[in-house]
This record gives structure tokens, C-alpha cells and sequence, in this order.
């Protein structure tokens, strides 16, 4: 009994001090942040995002992303057009959200390229175009961005700007796969049917 309350008490003192680490480095980052530190609002931002150090609010993790994506980060103007395209911690803008991806896809990004090249799938905020949709989700596959395995496996099933190659779209898939994504498992079976 006494070794398993030495055991309690030491877990509580490495977990209550990884929390006040997190919400340390958090203010420290904060303040580097309110001082003009790109990098720093980027950080302030996912810490926001994921309630890591501080509280879960979307609204701030966007003031924030704002903030660094206007500085020039690109992992942050890549989050930001994806933040206008779900309308998280602001009202839904595919016209930012356009904007914002395709500052982040021609700086190589492949999350923007991937959110670049949902706008164009589904028309959101430019015209409707399946094959600028599928290069923009191919370079972010090639580039490993996992959520664009499914989308250009579905690509090749299905001929949605580029021909239908169902080899290739097992190929894609079968990475989907490899990621856990139930879409590209559960297209792997039908393929298999």
C-alpha cells in the first residue's frame, strides 16, 4: 500500500509539473508573441488550437494564426486558409480561404495544396475544376500529406480530373490505408468486390 501511494504522489508531482511547464512556456511564448515574434504567434496559436498550456478557444487560436500568417509563416497561412475554409474561430470565407491556401501551395506547403485543391473540387471560392484540383491534392500526396492519399486514389476510381486508373487508385488507397483512413479502407474493399 505504501509503495503504491509512493507511486501516486510521484506521478501527481511529474504531471502537475508538466502542466505548469506547458502553461509557463505558454506565457513566454505569449509574450514573445505580443512582442512581434512570428514564429512565437505561430506557437501562441496552436496552444490555442489544442488547449495546450492554456484553454481550448478557436477564436484566439485564430487572431493569432492571423497574426503569424500576415508575418509571413507559412505553416500558419496554410492553417489559416484551412481556419476560413471550416469556419473556425471566424465565419466560413472561401475567398480567404483560397487566398491564404494558395500563398501556403506556392511556397510548396502540402497542406495548402491540399486545401487549394479542395476549394477547386468543390468550387469553394474559385471555379469548379477537377483537374487543377487533382495536381494541387497530387503534390501534396507525393509530398506525404496523408489526407490527400484518399483523395487521389478517389481521383483515379473515379476519372475526377485525370483518367480513371484503378491501379493507381489502389495504390493511394493502399497508403490511406497505412494512415488508419476508414475512407481509403473501406474504398480498398469496394475495389476488392
Amino acid at each position: 500500500m505504501k509503495t503504491l501511494l509512493a507511486l501516486f504522489i510521484a506521478l501527481f508531482c511529474v504531471c502537475n509539473c508538466f502542466a505548469q511547464t506547458d502553461a509557463q512556456t505558454f506565457q513566454q511564448k505569449l509574450q514573445r508573441a505580443n512582442a512581434g515574434d512570428c514564429q512565437a504567434q505561430f506557437y501562441v496559436a496552436w496552444c490555442y488550437e489544442t488547449g495546450s498550456g492554456t484553454e481550448l478557444n478557436l477564436y484566439e487560436a485564430f487572431k493569432w494564426l492571423k497574426k503569424a500568417a500576415e508575418c509571413g509563416v507559412v505553416k500558419a497561412q496554410a492553417a489559416l486558409g484551412c481556419y476560413y475554409y471550416n469556419g473556425w474561430g471566424t465565419s466560413i470565407d472561401y475567398n480567404q480561404a483560397v487566398h491564404w491556401s494558395q500563398k501556403a501551395a506556392d511556397q510548396n506547403n502540402a497542406q495548402g495544396q491540399f486545401d487549394l485543391g479542395c476549394c477547386f473540387l468543390y468550387g469553394n471560392g474559385v471555379r469548379q475544376d477537377y483537374k487543377v484540383a487533382f495536381e494541387l491534392m497530387h503534390k501534396a500526396a507525393l509530398q506525404g500529406y496523408s489526407l490527400a492519399f484518399y483523395a487521389v486514389g478517389y481521383c483515379y476510381q473515379y476519372g475526377q480530373g485525370t483518367s480513371v486508373d484503378l491501379a493507381k487508385a489502389r495504390e493511394w488507397y493502399e497508403k490511406g490505408a497505412a494512415n488508419n483512413d476508414a475512407n481509403a479502407i473501406r474504398q480498398l474493399e469496394m475495389l476488392d468486390k
